[in-house]
């Protein structure tokens, strides 16, 4: 039995995925009744970040189990007061979202595929969420402002109350 201060994770794995992985959660407090087992390999990526740590080159991609993702929460999950939307559709953000009860607090993590592939999902997103994550390039091309700082005020404009820009 896990306390309510237990992290609840959602996501989805594959067959190749550990069972002493969920053990190793367990141990740590983290309830992992929202992790769909599905058939197939678990979703892998690999890349290469630059001197800066900004720009990054995605060296291979398999989608795998993750490309018919789509999030359920299990019912202890949907009162949750804060909320991580992790890097990923925006789209699928919003479907965890919608399934959310009265969440005090919502932080989304985005990146330049989303601004620059589902932007109509994200703005819809935007206005939804207290917190903002992403990296000084993504906020610039979010904005088209040079400046951060008026990159940062731009996003609030589009709806969080908060922003974090990454260096």
């Amino acid at each position: 039995e896990l306390n309510e201060e237990a992290v609840s994770l959602v996501g989805v794995v594959g067959e190749d995925f550990p069972e002493s992985e969920f053990e190793f959660w367990k141990s740590r407090k983290i309830d992992s009744a929202g992790v769909q087992r599905a058939k197939g390999k678990t979703f892998r990526w690999s890349g290469e970040y630059a001197w800066d740590l900004n720009t990054r080159e995605t060296r291979s991609v398999a989608l795998n189990v993750f490309e018919q993702f789509k999030p359920a929460l299990p019912e202890t999950y949907r009162e949750t007061d804060f909320v991580l939307l992790a890097n990923i559709a925006p789209s699928l953000q919003s479907h965890v979202l919608d399934q959310m009860e009265r969440p005090r607090f919502v932080v989304a993590d985005t990146m330049d595929l989303w601004i620059e592939t589902t932007r109509k999902d994200l703005d819809a997103l935007l206005p939804r969420v207290d917190l903002l994550i992403l990296n000084d390039s993504e906020a610039r091309q979010i904005t088209k402002e040079t400046s951060l700082i008026k990159a940062g005020r731009a996003i609030q404009k589009m709806g969080p109350r908060y922003v974090a820009i990454k260096k």
